[in-house]
């Protein structure tokens, strides 16, 4: 009999935490975007000059011309499309790795836009070795937001990017939908 009526209160038991797990409030859906939330599609582009702010550069000696550098530099950027970029200086933290000039690139860069307000992006990139005759070398690569401040605080999105570089500077082009 013992038996029997600990196996009924297990059963018991069992049976409230069922009841009580099944009548438990669902989990909240997200709550909706705020009012200020903005979802925007919007096109930029990147021009920059031929001095860095820094470089570092060491040979692997791994295979001939095997290099990796650290650099610092600038782009100002612009946008038809988007007041707040229009204008805006980045200070880009990259790393590459190059053999014979053609490797890959990543790294991060901080844009200080017109109205004070900061976005940072982390990057990653393929690109081509500058041509001995000044031509342009092509490289593109994968951006994304990670953050900000002010009203772009919680900034979000990416995209592909393309441009060019020379000894003379380089440029690139993208169109992103950001949400903020």
């Amino acid at each position: 009999m013992k038996t029997v009526v600990t196996r009924m209160r297990l059963l018991g038991w069992l049976v409230l935490v069922m009841v009580a797990a099944c009548s438990a409030p669902a989990a909240k859906e997200p709550a909706e975007a705020s009012p200020g939330h903005r979802v925007e599609t919007i096109t930029l582009t990147g021009t920059r000059g031929a001095v860095d702010i820094s470089t570092s550069v060491a040979d692997v000696g791994d295979v001939p011309n095997h290099e990796v550098a650290q650099r610092v530099y600038s782009y100002t950027v612009s946008s038809a499309d988007a007041a707040d970029f229009d204008g805006a200086t980045t200070t880009n933290f990259a790393q590459g790795d190059s053999i014979n000039g053609a490797g890959t690139h990543h790294g991060y860069a901080v844009w200080k836009l017109k109205s004070g307000d900061t976005v940072t992006i982390r990057f990653d990139g393929r690109h081509q070795a500058l041509a001995h005759d000044g031509a342009e070398a092509p490289y593109e690569g994968e951006l994304h937001f990670t953050g900000g401040t002010g009203k772009y605080r919680h900034i979000q999105g990416h995209a592909k990017y393309r441009g060019h570089t020379s000894a003379a500077g380089g440029s690139w082009t993208t169109t992103v939908t950001i949400e903020y």
